[in-house]
């Protein structure tokens, strides 16, 4: 079965199906390992603190931070959820940021007063001590295009990618390099759903860094709806390695 065929609401898997030009403009999936949660290095306290959980990125030899900035706190966070649990090894989680000022009144349009529509009419951008700043994914998308993206078969795109110059002859440690290698022994992604990624999407971060690409920080352009064979593929681990740990749902 697809994603598609278990529902669209919130929670359900289908609200992962993520089409393009229609509902890809909102959330992010992010990879990120796991690691215990210890509460005396946190700067804000964690409902999974004393557990295993998703963390962030670092320098080698640094202390693994729980979140990056704009994920650390929930005030910052609309709804999370981690869709594929494989603790202690990884994560992926999806998420969607608070929403600025000005996305708030676009959407209360037809409810604000006259002037400020017609403020909004001309142009109006609210100041920027009104913006949320943290807005997660206007923050991590320039930041973090090489480990987020904007539906799942750009993100597993991306992850093939970072595995594959874990091999030779770029021999790359990085912690994306080989937390992707990772993910995808540990998933066991059939050689077929990995042709499909390969051969349907454009080159994701990764490739088009090695490529010299100029835009490399940007998303490509041509992405697809989900293929078929990844499609079935993902919906069954999504059904096997549902989130086991503390975060809610929100």
């Amino acid at each position: 079965m697809a994603l598609k065929d278990y529902g669209s609401s919130k929670n359900t898997l289908g609200y992962f199906d993520k089409i393009i030009g229609d509902t890809d403009g909102v959330g992010l999936f992010v990879f990120t390992g796991a690691a215990h949660i210890d509460p005396h290095q946190q700067a804000d306290g964690r409902c999974d603190e004393g557990a295993v959980g998703p963390i962030a990125f670092t320098w080698t030899g640094q202390t693994p931070y729980a979140l990056p900035l704009p994920l650390k706190s929930y005030s910052n966070i609309k709804y999370v959820k981690p869709i594929i649990d494989h603790s202690p090894d990884f994560y992926i989680i999806y998420g969607e940021g608070q929403e600025t000022k000005l996305e708030m009144m676009q959407r209360t349009y037809d409810t604000l007063p006259s002037w400020q529509q017609e403020a909004l009419d001309k142009g109006f951008t609210p100041p920027h001590e009104y913006v949320d700043a943290t807005h997660i994914e206007d923050a991590l998308i320039p930041i973090w295009p090489q480990r987020c993206a904007r539906t799942l078969g750009e993100l597993f795109k991306l992850i093939i990618e970072w595995a594959e110059v874990a091999k030779e002859p770029f021999n790359n440690t990085e912690q994306a390099a080989l937390i992707c290698t990772c993910i995808l022994e540990k998933l066991a992604m059939p050689d077929d759903v990995k042709a499909e990624l390969i051969e349907q999407y454009p080159d994701s971060h990764v490739a088009m860094y090695i490529r010299g690409n100029e835009n490399a920080t940007q998303r490509p352009e041509g992405i697809p709806n989900i293929p078929p064979l990844f499609d079935d593929w993902i919906t069954e681990i999504m059904l096997n390695y549902p989130y086991r740990g503390p975060i809610r749902s929100m």
